[in-house]
């Protein structure tokens, strides 16, 4: 096993593993959202929360339509936002597999991890939390399915993600990072237009563009060509000609 990994697995004997099960309907709504089941928010009592350590791993079920769904991703820490609930945010969520709980409860090699692992998939609704040492067993038996490795590799290296900062850009980037987040954007979020100093170094170089309006932009500038008319679809004649 990668030794990112093992680190992982470690990891959530302090951190231990929490299971969310989605209804049908919150399955639909995900799968419709713009982020879908990869990234999104939720809101719950305040009482599931009482033995979560965030950040840690978030497994994510769901059975729509005698087929089931798994999920691995990353919860972070609660904020209250009403008297009675918390709200609290899974991302990097990616599918793993076996999705079946019952194949999962197969995966662990003791009656007693089986038997622990069955219970708590037994509850219904709300976060469920697993216990140190079945978190760890799990995480283990998970990383071994080939298909799981990859995903679960950049799971892993989402905790080791550095918190100093030794140079001017990466303090640029986190910066940028933090003032996104406070107006609700997202890293992978992009921006329609980006207007840089071309003889300056900035992060904002960095911020993904949407090419289609990058498409448009350039296609207003072509060499030898007037822009006499713009519509949806970015039109552009030459010189003295015209629809």
């Amino acid at each position: 096993m990668p030794e990112s990994l093992e680190e992982l697995a470690a990891r959530v004997e302090r951190n231990p593993v929490v299971v969310l099960r989605l209804s049908v309907s919150e399955w639909n709504v995900l799968r419709e959202s713009r982020r879908g089941v990869g990234e999104f928010t939720t809101a719950l009592p305040h009482a599931d929360f009482a033995r979560l350590k965030a950040p840690t791993l978030c497994l994510l079920l769901a059975g729509v339509d005698e087929k089931n769904y798994a999920y691995l991703g990353l919860i972070g820490a609660r904020s209250a936002i009403t008297t009675l609930q918390s709200r609290v945010k899974i991302k990097r969520a990616v599918p793993i597999k076996p999705a079946d709980p019952s194949a999962l409860i197969e995966l662990l090699t003791t009656p007693g991890h089986r038997r622990m692992l069955t219970e708590r998939l037994s509850r219904k609704g709300g976060l469920t939390v697993l216990s140190p040492r079945l978190s760890s067993e799990l995480v283990n038996r998970l990383a071994q399915v080939e298909e799981n490795a990859g995903p679960m590799s950049a799971l892993a290296a989402a905790f080791s993600m550095p918190r100093q900062f030794r140079s001017n850009a990466a303090l640029q980037d986190d910066a940028i990072r933090t003032a996104m987040k406070a107006f609700g954007l997202g890293p992978d979020d992009r921006a329609e237009t980006l207007v840089l100093s071309p003889d300056r170094e900035t992060g904002l170089a960095r911020i993904p563009i949407m090419e289609d309006g990058a498409i448009e932009h350039d296609a207003r500038w072509v060499s030898g060509f007037d822009l006499i008319e713009s519509d949806r679809t970015g039109r552009a004649y030459p010189s003295g000609v015209g629809p």
